[in-house]
């Protein structure tokens, strides 16, 4: 007769059949006829049931892995298994083990024995890599010696936005314009910008350099009458060194720069490009300038001042002084005596002078004498006090125009 059907269960096991032992080796298969010949003296024959232990397969899912491998493993049930190294890589992400499901918990870790982790005979259990975002530091370098203050670092976590802080560097002469990532390169990061991932190593520091603009600033001149000199440039930059020569104007000295809107805990002037060391005054003749101010796009104004230049001899040697009868008389032979036009303006500017104090037989002299002065000088044209070279038109002290000491006008 044939065995009936195996009923009985095992977790974890399948019926390979029947033993005539426990433990034995198969003897007869399931619902077959076990054709017995040897029937014991009180005929029971006992057969045993027979379990193999399943087995099964466990998978590694890389859950948003980056690169790599995990081998798969077959486990037997009922006996340890160990699982393999982890093979996979995300970048910016630390391997924390294996979960059971593609969002939960690491359950087992790297190289861990697991047993019985399914009763299924053939069945695929499925692990997945739980990952967990690295941090790491950013830092903030001021990028020059002659910036100050400080800027603290910051901890940001791989794949979440990050602001960086407001800057706090300063430096004179310079304006701050945002963050580079090198310390020679181009702007990156604007101030207080949102930044991700700009490192993937565990735990690294990743370092943000301020970019500095030097500071360009204007410069205006007043020439007050002269003319420019070969260098006259009309902006610069902070910490540069810069070339202004002095004006010329006829018939003056220079007696300097009267410099306006500098910034005096910075300027510096000198009379060497190398030696760039000394204080702004109220006049400045120095040939080299640098920072004269600190302020982006602010205007320093260099104004002229000047000195008439007269020859001593000829100037001392024209003084009216009148005698008896009120008549003036004078040491001068020729009033068109030759001389440099200078020496001419000179001599009429002082009988201007002279004019205002003087009597009125003195005065007609002086005015005579103008007026033959006034033909030596070249800029006397149309019956007026024009500027024809260029150097201005001369008055006395008083605001009177020199030319004929009373009536404004060369005639």
């Amino acid at each position: 007769c044939n065995l009936p059907k195996n009923s009985f269960k095992r977790t974890g096991y399948t019926f390979a059949g029947w033993s005539l032992e426990p433990e034995g080796e198969v003897a007869y298969g399931d619902n077959t006829n076990p054709n017995i010949t040897a029937v014991p003296n009180n005929d029971v024959v006992i057969l045993y049931a027979i379990w193999k232990p399943n087995k099964y397969i466990v998978e590694f899912n890389g859950n948003g892995y980056t690169s790599g491998t995990t081998a798969s493993v077959s486990c037997t049930y009922d006996e340890p298994c160990t699982l393999p190294s982890n093979g996979y890589t995300k970048t910016g992400y630390t391997f924390k083990g294996w979960a059971t499901t593609n969002n939960g918990s690491a359950v087992y870790q790297n190289n861990a024995k697991v047993k019985n982790l399914t009763a299924l005979n053939n069945a695929v259990v499925t692990f997945y890599a739980k990952w967990e975002p690295i941090t790491y530091t950013i830092k903030f370098d001021k990028n020059s010696s002659e910036a100050s203050g400080t800027v603290s670092s910051i901890v940001c976590t791989y794949d979440a936005a990050c602001t960086l802080p407001s800057n706090n560097f300063t430096r004179v002469g310079a304006t701050f314009n945002g963050w580079a990532v090198t310390s020679s390169s181009a702007v990156k990061y604007n101030n207080r910008a949102s930044v991700k991932n700009l490192t993937a190593t565990p735990n690294g520091t990743y370092t943000l350099y301020a970019h500095w603009n030097v500071n360009t600033y204007k410069i205006s001149y007043n020439y007050n009458g002269g003319s420019a000199g070969s260098y006259n440039p009309s902006t610069a930059k902070y910490g540069e060194v810069i070339t202004i020569s002095n004006p010329s104007r006829s018939c003056y000295s220079f007696d300097g720069w009267r410099i306006s809107n500098y910034d005096s805990s910075y300027a510096k002037y000198g009379n060497s490009s190398s030696s760039v060391t000394s204080s702004i005054g109220t006049y400045t003749s120095g040939k080299y300038f640098k920072n004269l101010t600190a302020t982006n796009n602010a205007t320093v104004t260099f104004t002229a001042s000047w000195s008439y230049s007269c020859s001593s001899s000829r100037d001392d040697d024209y003084d009216y002084r009148p005698s008896g009868g009120g008549s003036g008389s004078s040491n001068r032979g020729n009033s068109g005596s030759s001389g440099s036009n200078c020496d001419t303006r000179c001599k009429m500017e002082k009988n201007s002078r002279d004019w205002h104090n003087a009597d009125e037989n003195t005065r007609k002299q002086l005015e005579n004498d103008n007026k033959n002065l006034m033909k030596e000088l070249p800029e006397c044209c149309g019956g007026s006090c024009c500027d024809r070279k260029n150097d201005g038109t001369i008055k006395d002290s008083n605001g009177k125009c020199i030319y004929t000491g009373v009536g404004k006008t060369c005639s």
